[in-house]
């Protein structure tokens, strides 16, 4: 880390991101409700998003019916 700022200036490029979280009390309110990624990844940096939306969205599908 300390030389970190002496890379940076070197670099012929940077690239920088965040990530962040909403966490919410419930996922539902009224008619409207989150699907997908926003109410069924198990965690930000898991990479199971994409699965466990569909799994979630199976659910729904079958609760719904």
């Amino acid at each position: 880390m300390p030389d970190l700022p002496a890379q940076l200036r070197r670099a012929d490029e940077l690239y920088f991101d965040s990530a962040s979280q909403v966490v919410l009390d419930r996922w539902s309110n009224g008619w409207v409700v989150l699907l997908g990624d926003a109410a069924w990844s198990p965690s930000l940096f898991s990479g199971a998003g994409a699965a466990t939306a569909l799994t979630g969205a199976d659910l729904l599908g079958t609760l719904l019916h």
